[in-house]
């Protein structure tokens, strides 16, 4: 590190209880509580040491002199708050969680083990930039000063081991962002995600792209009638509550002023998925948010250039036939008396439930790279826009503005020029779409595929799923406007009157269930605590998709040449319903009527009883319900390890997503002008996993209630 800064010294083998070369800390029997409050000195003795970071205002301040330090400083930050987080995702990813947590995980690890996660970490590891090679270095140096100097409560409470953290461990944590982010319209790539892969993911089924009534109505119709859907074992057809996605926009002038947008939603966690952190120093002045394992942030701003990232529906991975691959490792692990066999190849796993080699860009060298965290170095869109189509990981949308009044929209990381084809090959970076308007402009990107389109005048990127959020985007901000509260307006926005033709629908199916129709007649269009008879609307409309698509067959997922995605599918049922068609009528109902009759008695008990069938898409009253892993452990503390269970408004649709554990994990507004740029922000969870430390709880009360933190960075 010739001409930087010296970090703080490297632990010494005195910091360590080593055994084997394992960091180890000493078993204790006290009480959890005892042991969170012994954590909390611990933490704030090592806060005031020279040179680390500090807590202020629901962030990091951390000062930095270059990236490589920055990195290390991310590095102690994510120690300090979530060691403990850190460790259960590469266990996660290795395979091994059943040996940190007691629940039954076994069907995880033996999928992780299976695919070799770990393996391809390793193979990634070795082809890794030099410059990459350094900043993950750095990241782990400071993850492990961290974790031996302020050892989590929760690894001293359970008397565990703590291995110092690797650079193979944060290519596992990509690796379950690839996981997360995964188009689950990949029928290759199915199987491994986390919720089941069902017909209600939609667009796993493919059709001529026709939206309208008539032919395109006809085929649909003729499809579902044709095939059959087997659920696989154990699993509920509409379970899970959605798919990871976002929101972001950003709107320019063209000349001085810039303002940008982005809402990451993610599963809500204790403590919060993402961390707050504001860079200090001559290097570098910014402010983002950065995911665990990873010195890179994923939304933030800085004197001068803002970024936020949204998830990408893309084409990553592709099957090929066993014979095409020479198979590298089989052999056998036993998880929990479940043996478990995994065969590896040069590009990816047999896939164990396909019988086929999965060739997914998780496992390509050339599809890893860490490109991303130069983002926070970037001064202009148009630098941003090259570097991101360079960049490799998950592929993600990526809106831009800078302080020039420039705004963009583009795409990082790596995909297929085609979802599943043998011969396909990766996009190159030189071809990755961008939108860049020359002068006064608005990009907005919302959940959406690769593909582009033009609403009223401005470049917008097409929804991949329901509710049209982009659309709703450009409804409630109008282009040239920069006040930062008009953009709150946005993100807070819980209109769902997208469920209205529903309501009207099932409305004339129920002459004889007043008291439920009025609800829906009487309703104001917003997602929101009192609105029961939406509740009861979103989920009676779950299980109509149910039972129609309960006749979809897996081999009707290669029917056509283009994709057709959930909305297309949401408007073929709404027409099946006015139609009355009966070949979409499942055989077990006597007409649609019947049929209506029993989705909306069994939603309504399933929300007086407070149950859940499967995952509901909304809770009885849309509360938070998010407890720290070890929650049920803490006794009389388990109380201060569970989030506040605030109200919320708003659906899985609409743009203030939400649902018991979803929602924006974070909200981010930058407004750039030729002086200042102005950050605002927040987001649930806190910083910290100790349950004495209640920031936390304030932190999620302000994000409920839609309240931001503001800092100034100065040019």
């Amino acid at each position: 590190m010739t001409g930087e800064p010296r970090l703080d010294h490297e632990p010494k083998e005195r910091d360590y209880n080593t055994r084997n070369g394992r960091a180890r800390f000493p078993k204790r029997s006290v009480a959890p509580l005892s042991e969170t409050i012994a954590h909390r000195r611990r933490t704030h003795a090592y806060l005031l040491s020279p040179g680390a970071p500090r807590r202020a205002g629901g962030r990091w301040i951390v000062t930095a002199s270059s990236s490589r330090e920055f990195a290390y400083r991310v590095g102690q930050c994510h120690a300090v708050g979530k060691l403990f987080q850190l460790d259960l995702l590469r266990a996660k990813m290795r395979g091994t969680l059943s040996d940190i947590l007691d629940t039954d995980v076994t069907a995880g690890d033996c999928q992780a083990f299976s695919y070799g996660y770990a393996f391809y970490a390793d193979r990634i590891v070795d082809s890794l930039r030099a410059e990459d090679a350094e900043l993950l270095t750095a990241y782990a140096e400071g993850v492990n000063h961290a974790a031996c100097r302020v050892p989590s409560w929760e690894h001293s409470w359970l008397g565990r081991s703590f291995s110092p953290w690797t650079v193979a461990d944060s290519v596992l944590c990509l690796q379950d962002y690839f996981v997360q982010l995964s188009d689950p319209s990949s029928s290759e790539t199915a199987d491994i995600l986390r919720y089941p892969f069902t017909p209600l993911r939609a667009a796993c089924v493919e059709f001529d792209g026709s939206h309208s009534e008539g032919s395109g109505y006809d085929r649909f119709a003729n499809l579902l009638n044709s095939y059959g859907y087997v659920a696989r074992s154990g699993e509920d057809p509409i379970a899970g509550e959605g798919v990871a996605g976002s929101n972001g926009w950003a709107t320019g002038d063209g000349a001085a002023n810039a303002v940008l947008a982005n809402d990451i939603h993610l599963t809500v966690s204790y403590p919060g998925p993402l961390s707050a952190v504001e860079v200090r120093g001559d290097w570098k002045a910014g402010f983002g948010y950065v995911l665990p394992g990873l010195p890179a942030m994923v939304a933030g701003a800085n004197r001068s250039f803002s970024w936020g990232m949204t998830r990408l529906c893309a084409p990553v991975a592709k099957s090929e036939p066993v014979g095409a691959r020479a198979v590298l490792v089989d052999d056998e692990r036993s998880v929990r008396g479940t043996a478990v066999r995994r065969r590896l190849t040069d590009v990816g796993p047999i896939s164990p439930t396909t019988g086929r080699v999965l060739a997914w860009t998780a496992f390509r060298a050339d599809s890893v790279n860490f490109r991303m965290a130069d983002l926070l170095s970037c001064g202009s869109v148009r630098a941003a826009v090259s570097l991101c189509a360079n960049s490799g990981g998950p592929p993600v949308s990526v809106v831009l503005a800078d302080r020039f009044g420039k705004v963009g929209w583009t795409v990082g990381g790596r995909f297929y020029e085609k979802a599943g084809t043998p011969g396909s090959e990766l996009v190159a970076p030189s071809d990755m779409p961008a939108i860049t308007p020359a002068g006064e402009g608005m990009v907005v990107a919302c959940n959406q595929q690769t593909t582009t389109a033009t609403a009223a005048g401005h470049p917008v990127t097409v929804n991949g799923f329901p509710a049209d959020r982009a659309r709703r985007v450009l409804d409630v901000v109008q282009k040239g406007e920069f006040a930062w509260w008009v953009h709150r307006k946005a993100q807070l926005d819980a209109r769902a009157n997208f469920w209205a033709p529903w309501a009207r629908e099932f409305s004339e199916c129920l002459p004889g269930r007043p008291e439920i129709t009025t609800r829906w007649r009487t309703w104001d269009g917003i997602a929101k605590k009192s609105t029961k008879g939406l509740q009861t609307l979103i989920l009676a409309h779950a299980l109509f998709a149910t039972e129609v698509f309960a006749g979809v067959d897996a081999a009707a997922r290669t029917v056509g040449a283009e994709s057709f995605g959930m909305h297309a599918f949401d408007e073929y049922l709404l027409t099946a319903l006015k139609k009355q068609d009966k070949r979409l009528l499942p055989s077990k109902f006597a007409s649609f009527a019947e049929l209506v009759e029993w989705c909306v008695e069994t939603a309504e008990i399933s929300l007086r009883l407070q149950g859940r069938l499967g995952g509901l898409p909304w809770g009885r009253f849309n509360r938070l319900a998010v407890s720290h892993p070890l929650a049920a452990k803490l006794g009389r503390g388990r109380l201060l390890a569970e989030l506040p269970a605030v109200a919320q408004a708003g659906t899985a649709q609409s743009l203030r997503v939400s649902s018991p554990t979803f929602g924006a994990a974070c909200r981010l507004i930058v407004t750039l002008g030729p002086d200042t740029t102005d950050v605002r922000f927040c987001d649930p969870g806190g910083i910290s996993s100790n349950p004495t430390d209640l920031k936390q709880r304030f932190a999620t009360y302000r994000w409920s209630r839609g309240k931001y933190k503001r800092i100034v960075l100065s040019k």
